[in-house]
């Protein structure tokens, strides 16, 4: 099995997954996780490695595995993804619940945006939200959006963005691109409290009107 080919058929999944379980190498089955990832996202349904990921993560001791499974449902984007997803949401192990956080930050529509920020929302503990708020940037950046999906989001992200780390990662962000919403989104961190803050959104805001000239 070549886990590092590019062409990988569907028939060749259940032994990656087999793979990602018993092999005591963490860089193989990190490559494993990696070309099952490459796959499912090359494919419009993933219905059938879904069910399959969904029974060998029920089945899964080892947390680290456990945790690969799901970031692998999450780039399923199906039914038993969210099943998935919904119960390392909502357990009270950290770790568990992190692993939940990057299945989002790989998922394939739109459908779980809300239930992604309202997640977030509720983190109160420090660690587990810097990786719940990480992995919406993640998805902002790596998902396709259409119409308005990228604005509306951004929005809702903006009601919720905490302490310093947070506000510098979401102005980097929304400098990105160039649009009025974008600054809109940015002004008001240009009166922050922290002199960091406020001096990258005037820097942001500074660079996106010299592109706009």
């Amino acid at each position: 099995l070549n886990i590092m080919g590019e062409n990988l058929s569907q028939g060749k999944i259940p032994d990656l997954i087999e793979l990602i379980s018993n092999t005591p190498s963490l860089k193989i089955r990190a490559a494993a996780e990696r070309a099952t990832k490459r796959y499912l996202v090359s494919q419009t349904n993933n219905s059938v490695v879904a069910r399959d990921l969904l029974n060998a993560f029920k089945g899964e001791l080892d947390p680290k595995v456990k945790s690969a499974y799901l970031r692998l449902l999450g780039a399923t984007g199906s039914n038993e993804a969210v099943k998935a997803v919904e119960q390392a949401l909502t357990s009270d192990d950290d770790p568990f619940r992190i692993s939940g956080y990057a299945a989002l930050a790989n998922w394939r529509d739109e459908s779980l945006i809300e239930r992604h920020l309202a997640a977030l929302k509720k983190e109160d503990d420090k660690f587990v939200r810097s990786h719940a708020f990480d992995s919406v940037i993640t998805f902002l950046k790596n998902f396709d959006f259409k119409d308005d999906g990228e604005k509306l989001m951004c929005r809702s992200l903006s009601e919720d963005v905490r302490d310093t780390r947070e506000k510098k990662e979401f102005i980097s962000y929304l400098a990105r691109g160039n649009e009025p919403w974008r600054k809109s989104l940015i002004k008001p961190f240009v009166k922050d409290p922290n002199e960091e803050t406020s001096f990258l959104a005037e820097r942001a805001l500074d660079a996106m009107e010299r592109r706009g000239k």
